[in-house]
């Protein structure tokens, strides 16, 4: 593995700030890095003919691309190079020692090598797949279109890397966070409030002036469904972000503080959307080989999204008699509530989230103390909590994305979830830099004091 840190060592890196940046200062990076994404999603590849699918858009709002612009690739390879990394070093296939300077400098390295080697993979992926086609009718030759379609993708991707480096370093959050939030907010904008039609003389898209329009044409019945998905999508945000500040506290780890006693608090989704993007993903791949195999362009019909709401405005109760809807309902809610426990679980195991590991942490940690230094005794106190909690967590995301989806909310449940937690992860970010912001302000009344 040396040679990754010495190769490494030649990977560009954005230079960190000279002295500490003030909250404002963040604040003005913040919005130089939220303008420069938009405007790279504004640059369209040369040589390109797109045509993508609504399932593999809401992918790639996921994963803050655009496709057929420079940042085709978004943050793809960042996430896949981190996951692939941390269950490397959770399965102890890597040893790191993240407690340490060292160990997290080397991590570092790491991660920044395997990201560069994702641009690489997942530029060929999106060519050999034929997700970007190029348009032979420039009059270019084929091998050379190929070339220079390749290395838009590998420059579009390693701008987004320096831009992830230099908002991490500059700015409120991460740029992953901040690629991610403004990819699906925007997508949500447009689907709600989107007052221009596709083509001149058709009707607005945005679900809010849809709903009027049929409102004023008289169509009740569809008008109502449209507004009850706008309800839908926002319920579904409300019990997200309830959900994601809600901890439940382990009474048996204590740390006595000044005489006070603090329980160690987990979060109720412990394992985030981790769990909802890979399944999201493994269904993006089945798809895929669904329609290789049988040559068509249409995705099995019991994975598209039932879209209840939608159905019953437009067909009424005679929908629900049909045994085949009742079935499809049933079957989807069934792969999300299933799949998702199994893969939370699979994830705190591999990812070195579980009881054992924690414990350890813990243990070695010098800035909590504990009533209590055994790892083994800590163990056993967090083993009854994180089991269940991770457990709990995959089916509580698997409810909430499976019931977007089938009562048909305006984005797909996957993506109203991550935009929630991306978006409460840099609301503790932004306090946590003003905090940071004020500490000295209050240090020097308390001094004058």
């Amino acid at each position: 593995m040396d040679i990754i840190d010495r190769l490494s060592q030649y990977i560009p890196i954005v230079k960190g700030p000279s002295h500490p940046l003030s909250f404002n200062e963040r604040l003005k990076h913040t919005l130089i890095v939220l303008v420069l994404y938009f405007v790279l999603a504004t640059i369209p590849l040369w040589g390109i003919s797109t045509e993508i699918s609504e399932r593999l858009r809401e992918l790639a709002w996921i994963f803050g691309s655009s496709f057929g612009t420079l940042v085709t690739l978004g943050i793809g390879p960042i996430v896949m190079a981190g996951i692939f990394l941390q269950l490397l070093v959770g399965g102890e296939i890597i040893n790191i020692n993240l407690q340490s300077e060292e160990g997290r400098m080397k991590f570092d390295n790491y991660q920044r090598f395997l990201t560069f080697v994702f641009i690489l993979i997942e530029a060929l992926v999106i060519l050999i797949s034929g997700t970007l086609k190029p348009d032979f009718s420039l009059g270019v030759p084929p091998l050379l279109m190929y070339l220079i379609i390749f290395l838009q993708l590998v420059i579009g991707g390693i701008i987004i890397v320096l831009l992830d480096d230099y908002a991490l370093k500059y700015a409120i959050t991460a740029g992953v966070n901040l690629f991610i939030l403004a990819s699906i907010s925007r997508a949500l904008m447009i689907r709600l409030l989107n007052p221009f039609p596709p083509t001149e003389g058709q009707t607005p898209t945005g679900l809010f002036f849809v709903g009027i329009h049929l409102l004023l044409q008289g169509n009740l019945n569809e008008a109502i469904g449209v507004f009850l998905i706008i309800a839908t999508t926002i319920s579904i945000l409300i019990l997200a972000a309830y959900l994601q500040a809600t901890r439940v506290e382990v009474p048996l780890l204590m740390a006595r503080i000044g005489g006070k006693i603090m329980k160690f608090p987990i979060r109720v989704l412990y394992t985030s959307v981790i769990p909802i993007i890979l399944l999201f993903a493994i269904l993006i791949q089945i798809e895929n080989i669904y329609m290789w195999i049988t040559g068509s362009n249409q995705i099995p019909w019991i994975l598209t999204r039932p879209n209840l709401i939608y159905n019953l405005s437009i067909y009424g109760l005679s929908y629900l008699l049909d045994l085949k809807n009742i079935l499809h309902i049933i079957v989807y809610f069934l792969i999300y509530i299933i799949g998702a426990p199994i893969l939370s679980y699979l994830w705190v195991i591999s990812a070195g989230m579980d009881a054992r590991t924690i414990a350890q942490q813990l243990a070695a940690s010098p800035m909590i103390q504990l009533s209590m230094r055994d790892p083994r005794i800590l163990e056993r106190a967090l083993e009854k909590y994180i089991r269940s909690i991770s457990i709990l967590s995959g089916i509580l995301i698997g409810f909430l994305a499976s019931i977007a989806d089938i009562l048909g909310s305006a984005l797909a449940g996957t993506s109203l979830l991550l935009l929630v937690v991306i978006a409460y992860s840099i609301y503790e970010d932004f306090v946590r830099n003003n905090v940071a912001h004020l500490l000295p302000i209050i240090g020097k009344l308390l001094a004058k004091r």
